[in-house]
């Protein structure tokens, strides 16, 4: 579970039979939806992370890359970062 300080909650879960990298893109959607909604973050953009190539546009998305889950841009499909390693901003 994540939640707000508001008490509202988004539930978390995998399935264990699925890969590795399939599951920590699962986990890295529902946590980017709550981190782009959440009122902890009413004075930021609402395209976190944002994408290298159109900042202002979109954010990057997770997606599985050769059995690695990877951060990149939904448009062209450049990798960026591995999950896990985004750099500080």
């Amino acid at each position: 579970m994540v939640g707000d300080p508001d008490g509202s909650r988004v539930g978390v879960s995998v399935d264990p039979q699925e890969p590795e990298a399939e599951r920590i893109v699962h986990v890295t959607d529902v946590v980017q939806e709550w981190v782009m909604e959440s009122v902890l973050w009413p004075e930021r953009p609402t395209n976190w992370p944002p994408c290298p190539h159109h900042p202002r546009n979109h954010p990057l998305a997770a997606k599985v890359v050769q059995d690695r889950a990877v951060w990149v841009c939904p448009v062209d499909e450049t990798s960026f970062y591995v999950v896990g390693s985004l750099p500080a901003s």
